[in-house]
């Protein structure tokens, strides 16, 4: 997953170079629980089955190899079916 993100965090650090994003990697059940003790605000997930998905979380596919990025239910991309890496700044 990193290699296929590394030229979007470039691109993305370039365009905003004040903003720091903290990037951590964990297993999909510890991604998902940051995600709803409110310690992260993003957590990208290689597609879960529908049951290992907890409760109040909305995946949405980024890539069409099954990347997922997952919302905390009140986040405000959680309503959209697509967005960019710009619309998380």
């Amino acid at each position: 997953m990193l290699e296929a993100l590394g030229q979007p965090l470039r691109d993305f650090n370039r365009s905003y170079p004040d903003l720091t994003l903290k990037l951590m990697t964990a297993d999909n059940r510890v991604a998902q629980e940051l995600l709803l003790e409110d310690k992260a605000d993003l957590a990208l997930l290689i597609e879960p089955p529908k049951d290992i998905v907890a409760h109040g979380i909305v995946p949405e596919k980024l890539y069409p190899i099954g990347y997922l990025a997952a919302f905390p239910p009140k986040h405000r991309l959680s309503k959209n079916e697509t967005f960019t890496l710009q619309a998380l700044a």
